[in-house]
């Protein structure tokens, strides 16, 4: 097993190798270079429509009922005149 292990070549391995050693070093330079802080940048995610809607579906479905009876009783009393 490890013969055949040993005769194992794969360029890509050496290419990827020595691409993450210069992005290391790069990496660990720059980060020398701002005294060894850095500060991620953030991201703010809007607050969609639906994300509240899925976030709140008990709240939601209790509106769409309340105007549901509303609409409902209202086309009732119109409709009985």
């Amino acid at each position: 097993m490890m013969d055949f292990l040993s005769s194992y070549h794969d360029p890509t391995f050496r290419e990827a190798h020595s691409e993450m050693f210069r992005v290391t070093a790069a990496a660990i330079i720059e980060w020398l270079k701002r005294r060894g802080t850095y500060r991620m940048p953030t991201h703010r995610n809007r607050r969609t429509f639906r994300r509240w809607l899925r976030d709140n579906i008990i709240v939601a479905s209790g509106v769409i009922f309340g105007f549901g009876l509303a609409i409902g009783w209202l086309l009732r009393a119109f409709w009985n005149r």
